[in-house]
């Protein structure tokens, strides 16, 4: 994690990362190879692996190249600037480069339709993208996540192990996906306890461990004994306030077991888990395969693509509400419980 973060942080002050792999080159090619097709992966400001979005979609770029071979699939990914302006001229510039261009994040929904009607022989895939009237035949597809099903898992979790009956929630900002994440959260809490409190705030960011810090103290003072970010990297620093004050936490899209020292790891209850990586695998596979289809791809619970983490540092914490969360997960899958997408909807 953290040697990614220093090759980012080199690469940002050129406003372009490529990925690097070994001795090859900075596209992942020896220099005598040529691809038969090129993809690359657009993060967007701010972007570090630290946060697990970003990693897990170049992992599953890089697990279809491993796959396909380096005579298929040209693979990297790029950054823009710190500020954002140049996003638009980024998508532009790596559609006239690439053959499938991912972009990473809401902020790209509608950069990435635009870009797509200027080049409408490259295919585009929007991670939490969502543009309702898109046929199969279009050259962009949505990828999304029922990020509230897994939410409401971990949120189960939250109520069974608060003792005040106040736990929290901090978001990186008001944005379609993230509140699926927080509504998801809310219902999960409720249906263990319709009494609960549950204390959500908004960074505004999701690069700013310090302010994911302050808020996280700020809902602990308030008597949040138990919080679930959804920040990027300004959730790491929630995770890490939250543990330094014996508070248990949440964290999010990958096992975040690792973003944690020992000291602060047993304070980690688990993760809510969104396999972005298999999003991105599944739509290279279908696009070198001739399968790729335009308009929206969900992702849920019952496709495994999201959950929770249980593993050897946690296990212990779960055991006694283990079988809960499983019966949760089994009513959704189900179709028995049908989780809520937003607030208003409760």
């Amino acid at each position: 994690m953290r040697n990614g973060k220093t090759a980012l942080a080199i690469a940002l002050s050129s406003g372009v990362t490529l990925l690097l792999s070994g001795c090859q080159t900075s596209n992942g090619m020896s220099a005598s190879t040529v691809a038969k097709y090129k993809v690359v992966v657009v993060m967007d400001t701010g972007s570090s692996f630290d946060d697990g979005f970003n990693l897990l979609a170049v992992n599953g770029m890089k697990q279809a190249q491993s796959e396909l071979g380096v005579d298929v699939l040209q693979t990297k990914y790029v950054i823009p600037n710190a500020d954002g302006e140049n996003r638009e001229e980024l998508l532009l510039s790596m559609a006239r480069e690439n053959d499938l261009v991912f972009a990473l994040g809401y902020v790209y929904n509608d950069l990435a339709k635009k870009a797509a009607a200027r080049y409408p022989n490259v295919k585009f895939a929007v991670v939490d993208g969502d543009q309702d009237g898109l046929e199969e035949t279009s050259n962009l597809k949505c990828l999304l996540f029922k990020e509230q099903e897994g939410s409401y898992l971990v949120g189960v979790a939250a109520a069974l192990k608060s003792n005040s009956g106040k736990i929290g929630f901090i978001g990186g900002g008001r944005l379609p996906v993230i509140e699926r994440f927080e509504a998801g959260y809310l219902a999960g809490a409720k249906s263990v306890n319709p009494q609960i409190t549950v204390l959500s705030e908004y960074a505004g960011s999701f690069d700013r461990p310090d302010l994911g810090a302050s808020l996280a103290t700020q809902e602990i003072n308030a008597g949040a004994d138990v919080i679930y970010q959804a920040a990027g990297t300004t959730g790491t620093g929630v995770l890490e306030a939250a543990a330094d004050a014996q508070k248990l936490c949440i964290g999010v899209d990958i096992d975040q077991t690792s973003f944690l020292n020992a000291a602060r790891r047993p304070y980690l209850l688990t993760s809510m888990i969104k396999k972005v990586d298999m999003a991105v695998y599944t739509a290279i596979k279908d696009f070198v395969g001739k399968r790729f289809k335009g308009g929206k791809t969900i992702y849920g619970l019952s496709d495994g693509a999201v959950g929770y983490v249980e593993n050897d540092a946690n296990r212990a914490l779960l055991a006694p509400i283990k079988d809960q969360i499983e019966a949760a997960k089994a009513k959704i899958v189900a179709g028995t419980i049908t989780v809520p997408s937003t607030k208003a909807a409760q």
